[in-house]
């Protein structure tokens, strides 16, 4: 009995431990999203520095759907917007000058 006690306790400290893991991940990747969206609203659009922050913002976005998987869809609307716009920074249309 004591024996069955001390492994329950044993599993709910790990449990807490990997809570206590989890929080501090989603904490770190909402502190990057927070710097970059704030670096990127000084950031013009159309610079290079832009598209290799949105790459940053790319990796981020990826990153929190691993510590927070039911966000996933959320989430991949902002990758595919975001694809969309360093696709268009770094290959833009091509407009014809008359």
């Amino acid at each position: 009995m004591r024996e069955e006690l001390s492994q329950k306790l044993h599993s709910l400290q790990e449990r807490k431990r990997l809570m206590c893991s989890r929080s501090t991940k989603i904490r770190e990747v909402e502190l990057k999203r927070k710097i970059i969206n704030d670096v990127l609203e000084i950031v013009p659009k159309s610079s290079a520095a832009a598209a290799c922050l949105r790459e940053i913002e790319f990796e981020i976005n990826k990153q929190d759907i691993t510590v927070r998987p039911w966000k996933k869809r959320k989430l991949m609307k902002s990758i595919d917007s975001t694809n969309k716009t360093i696709n268009q920074i770094l290959h833009p249309l091509s407009v014809p000058v008359y």
